[in-house]
């Protein structure tokens, strides 16, 4: 996994796929002008694995790699995000997605994860200054998320299997 602004060219990050008693290494590269992390969010851990700068270890430096390695002992669906600065609301966060052991007692055709986070273009700095002198700024001042979404419709009989993260 390598952190750099706007990830891999798109948000959220990419979905990590394990499998429920695997070990798990991963070499994270910094390659942001700032220290980063990346915390583990629901996965049970060593707390030196927890990804929390100042608190579980001291952050990666720029240009530096840090190697988390740990064994998952749990399944389902859970996310990753930076814990440091406002990397998060840039766009330094991802899905999870944990396999459990036996396999899934339903059958589907597709598997989707949707995350539902808060985003805007606006510089994260920027946005939390307004937000601290006027709390209910956006309130009033932008657009609902309601405008956004297009009409989608599906023929046949597909079924879906969803995953949902609330990341914001």
């Amino acid at each position: 996994m390598s952190v750099r602004p706007n990830n891999h060219g798109g948000l959220p990050g990419p979905v990590l796929r394990w499998k429920e008693g695997d070990t798990i290494t991963l070499k994270v590269k910094n390659r942001l002008n700032e220290q980063t992390s990346i915390h583990w969010h629901g996965i049970i851990l060593p707390a030196n694995m927890d990804g929390v700068p100042g608190l579980s270890f001291m952050g990666i430096e720029p240009d530096d790699t840090y190697v988390y390695t740990f064994k998952v002992k749990q399944n389902g669906t859970y996310w990753y995000h930076s814990h440091s600065g406002l990397q998060e609301q840039e766009g330094v966060y991802g899905a999870i997605i944990i396999d459990a052991r036996e396999p899934e007692p339903f059958a589907y055709d597709r598997e989707h994860v949707v995350m539902l986070s808060d985003w805007t273009d606006e510089n994260p700095h920027s946005l939390l200054k307004k937000l601290k002198k006027q709390s209910d700024y956006y309130n009033f001042n932008k657009p609902t998320v309601g405008s956004f979404f297009p009409r989608r419709e599906y023929q046949g009989a597909v079924s879906h299997h969803c995953r949902s993260e609330n990341v914001g």
